[in-house]
């Protein structure tokens, strides 16, 4: 019986490791024939990539360290609105992208001279992607000092100073954490390409886009892809690490305030003041850079027939995506194995607009041929895609339940099926966090988006793709600010309703 068991648990995980492999298994033969060693061009393109991605990476978890101990040490400490950074995290990259870009024209109207300073290569690239996933790496090491032992710290500033508290007892207990937060961002910057293609810096996954462009080839694609995928096989490694030692986070209602050198509270407070300008950033310059109430509302009217494609696409892709990874999420909780753990989550390590090119050969060539004339082709991209982030939620989800609660809640019930939905109930909040992530990435994809788009269709991205090409700044800001604007509603809306229903007593819950 337990035999059998087990192998319907095993065999629970089979959709998901299908849905997120399948375009690479599809071509696997031809892929192989294909791989070759990168040549001293690719090498160079590659290397790129590294330079950008892991500056990136580092720089977000210094500042967003420091952030996020001044919003775990400070007076938002135990608010209830303390993860205020997240509102706009869902907001496309590209998007964070253009507010950083066309806030030189904003400067220019207070000195015209600044116009002189192009916005390119590697250095704007950097600022950039440094900005936009500043509130990722916040978000990950606030989550771990969460879990850390308050009470402990407490002690320990009896007997120290804040500062060597911090680094001597806080710093190596999150240490695994602040590893898979910079392994996480170092990840998403290589992949991504829409950032570096806005600034011109040439990246080795801008080179295999343009090389499937020129052959048509997936298999072609793939084969160029391998010394990428080598490369961050060892950021996964930190990543399913840092996700199978999770814990329920340690909260205490006693605060000891802390105090740091002058420096270093200063760095604090600049790390916390890039953070609420990261925030405030694409809503105050897009609406200055509209030109106007006119363009906004031109602007609208221009986008509202995509923003009803790229939102049933997007929810399509986030049912798709929950539906699949709620068994694996199950198994691979209970899972120690590292092997599996890194099956399950090496596909984040092949860019999106890759996925999609093999998700196309897969469809062409088989008798599921019509998905590609549908809307379901680009939902099912972006749920392969984002299937692994929603697996990382729902598995850290689980990892933090109070299981003691569950247990003996059991005690006290009728039926064993009274057990599931208890469980089940407890695992609501992460269910929605998978849905609402992956329904907010894919609203705002566009490497998918513009590889598995069908005829005579168009979403948010690919129309504000289209038009910053044209040259049509105005309508450009206008089209990303009411982007900005309804992921905030879809943000907001939920939390306020969650507040009215259950009152302020929550108000320092977690």
């Amino acid at each position: 019986m337990r035999d059998c068991k087990s192998f319907f648990k095993g065999m629970s995980i089979l959709p998901y490791i299908i849905m997120v492999w399948l375009p690479l298994f599809f071509s696997w033969r031809e892929t192989v024939e294909q791989i070759r060693l990168p040549d001293a061009r690719q090498i160079g393109l590659l290397l790129n990539s590294v330079k950008l991605g892991g500056l990136a990476a580092l720089l977000t978890c210094v500042l967003g360290g420091l952030a996020a101990n001044y919003i775990h040490k400070g007076w938002l400490s135990d608010r209830w609105y303390r993860y205020f950074f997240v509102l706009l995290m869902p907001v496309p990259y590209y998007i964070y992208a253009l507010s950083w870009m066309y806030l030189i024209r904003v400067l220019s109207f207070i000195r015209p001279g600044i116009l002189k300073y192009s916005a390119q290569g590697f250095g704007a690239c950097l600022f950039v992607e440094t900005m936009t996933y500043l509130p990722i790496t916040t978000l990950l090491i606030l989550s771990a000092l969460e879990m850390c032992n308050r009470q402990s710290e407490e002690m320990a500033m009896v007997y120290q100073k804040s500062s060597k508290v911090l680094w001597k007892n806080i710093l190596p207990e999150i240490l695994p954490y602040i590893v898979a937060a910079f392994a996480a961002v170092f990840i998403l910057s290589v992949t991504d390409f829409s950032v570096p293609s806005m600034f011109q810096y040439n990246t080795y996954v801008l080179d295999l886009y343009s090389t499937y462009g020129r052959t048509g080839s997936s298999a072609n694609a793939y084969a160029m892809s391998f010394p990428l995928l080598i490369l961050l096989l060892l950021p996964l490694a930190f990543v399913q690490q840092a996700i199978r030692k999770l814990n329920k986070p340690q909260r205490s209602e006693s605060f000891v305030k802390c105090k740091y050198p002058v420096w270093l509270q200063g760095i604090m407070n600049v790390s916390f003041g890039l953070l609420v300008c990261q925030v405030l950033l694409p809503v105050i310059t897009f609406t200055i850079t509209s030109e106007g109430m006119q363009n906004i509302w031109k602007s609208f009217d221009m986008i509202y027939e995509q923003a009803g494609v790229t939102l049933i696409i997007a929810s399509l892709a986030a049912l798709i995506a929950v539906v699949c990874v709620i068994p694996a999420a199950v198994f691979l909780a209970n899972c120690e194995n590292g092997l599996i753990w890194m099956i399950m989550l090496g596909s984040m390590a092949i860019p999106g607009s890759l996925q999609a090119m093999g998700l196309l050969n897969v469809v062409n060539g088989s008798w599921t041929h019509w998905l590609s004339t549908s809307l379901l082709m680009p939902a099912l991209g972006c749920a392969i895609h984002y299937m692994p982030i929603a697996l990382i939620i729902l598995v850290s989800t689980m990892k933090r339940i109070d299981r003691k609660s569950i247990e003996l809640a059991v005690l006290y019930e009728q039926n064993r099926y009274e057990k599931t939905l208890l469980e089940l109930g407890m695992l609501l909040p992460g269910i929605l966090s998978s849905f609402l992530l992956v329904f907010f990435l894919s609203f705002g994809e566009e490497g998918i988006m513009l590889v598995l788009m069908p005829p005579g269709a168009e979403t948010v991205s690919v129309k504000i793709y289209n038009y910053l090409h044209y040259g049509a700044s105005e309508y450009v800001s206008g089209f990303c600010l009411w982007v900005t604007l309804f992921l905030f509603l879809l943000e907001v809306i939920p939390v306020c309703f969650i507040r009215k229903r259950y009152g302020g007593h929550h108000a320092k819950s977690d």
